[in-house]
């Protein structure tokens, strides 16, 4: 939740812009995993970052980028994130959460659309944890539970 009173609260257009990057910074994630722009997506995580997804907790860039590397590359994936709100706890910490609604097509091109599939993936809740680095909002932690199934094991 946005801080209003406290001392050393950040303004209101301070949490706007803090809000709106990182909205942008977890869009962008997810686009970049869409894309197969791995090395993006990692750097996009502070150097000890933690992603809990799939059921597994990868830790740090380098666990990231190789578990993002396995994924194959003959799938079309792509990941909804809606809902997405920000809380900033401070000019240099915030917290998000959203839905994120993946579509998933094996064996398949992004070339060949449109492409029939029978039904989303499932529905994840997705909260987040994002820092200041420098000039850049970075990843500190993002967990993804898997709140809808619509019938196909895994995730995207």
């Amino acid at each position: 939740m946005p801080r209003t009173a406290d001392k050393g609260a950040p303004s209101a257009a301070l949490r706007r812009e803090i809000e709106a990057d990182c909205q942008r910074v977890l869009l962008s994630a997810f686009r970049e995993l869409d894309e197969f722009a791995y090395a993006q997506l990692a750097a996009r995580f502070t150097p000890d970052g933690t992603w809990h997804r799939e059921g597994r907790e990868y830790a740090g860039r380098g666990q990231i980028l190789a578990a993002l590397e396995e994924r194959p590359r003959t799938q079309v994936v792509r990941h909804i994130v809606t809902n997405l709100t920000v809380g900033v706890d401070s000019a240099s910490r915030a917290v998000a959460s959203g839905y994120n609604t993946v579509f998933r097509a094996l064996d398949a091109s992004a070339a060949d659309v449109p492409i029939a599939i029978t039904s989303p993936l499932g529905m994840w809740v997705l909260d987040a944890t994002l820092v200041r680095s420098g000039d850049a909002w970075l990843i500190e932690d993002l967990r993804q539970t898997r709140q809808f199934s619509f019938g196909e094991p895994g995730a995207g």
